[in-house]
């Protein structure tokens, strides 16, 4: 809504992508996860830098990194969820959550239509850890339906367990793999990594 200040905007925003992501992690303890949160208030601990957040990860033994977002463009008609990605190996959590997300989606008329819900996206939080880690745009606020759907409780409810729903899937994908082939497909993976690492660190 153009008559809407931007900095209320911005408030709105802040607090719905903090309410998912406590919602998200109460969920997840509850399922046996250990999980640690960049923040949990209004206040940015690294002054909005991304590196302290990707230490963050990268120091914990971190098995799965994910990045919670509301969407946003200029025109009212883009809906629904959108799943980010860099590294190959970070696909499939990207499609298992889109999955689970997109399933409660279609409880609802006229709430997502994105043609590639899973980007191949270069966000610094998506390159730069070295676990599989994604980028979750939960939906669209500047879509009306999107907007009152996002603040309210039942639906946080529900994405916030499509979500836990699509990480548990993950896991359990996993488990049915074998270790050779995921240690041979890693290997060419974690070496770009490390060499675009250095490519973007360097002095």
């Amino acid at each position: 809504n153009p008559a809407v200040p931007v900095k209320l905007h911005a408030i709105i925003h802040s607090a719905v992508e903090r309410d998912l992501a406590r919602q998200l992690r109460d969920k997840l303890e509850a399922l046996g996860a250990t999980v640690k949160m960049t923040r949990t208030t209004d206040m940015l601990p690294d002054n909005g830098t991304m590196q302290p957040r990707v230490d963050a990860a990268r120091n914990n033994g971190t098995d799965l990194f994910m990045s919670i977002h509301m969407n946003g463009v200029s025109s009212p008609s883009a809906s629904g969820a959108t799943m980010h990605y860099f590294y190959e190996y970070s696909y499939q959590i990207a499609q298992a959550v889109y999955d689970r997300m997109r399933a409660v989606e279609k409880n609802y008329d006229g709430l997502g239509n994105r043609a590639s819900p899973c980007w191949w996206s270069p966000f610094y939080v998506t390159r730069f850890t070295d676990c599989p880690s994604i980028l979750i745009e939960c939906g669209f606020m500047t879509n009306p339906l999107n907007l009152d759907l996002l603040v309210n409780p039942s639906y946080q409810d529900r994405l916030t367990q499509a979500i836990a729903e699509g990480v548990v899937d993950y896991f359990r994908a996993l488990s049915t793999r074998s270790a050779l082939p995921e240690t041979q497909e890693a290997a060419p993976m974690a070496l770009w990594y490390a060499a675009d690492f250095r490519k973007e660190h360097a002095v």
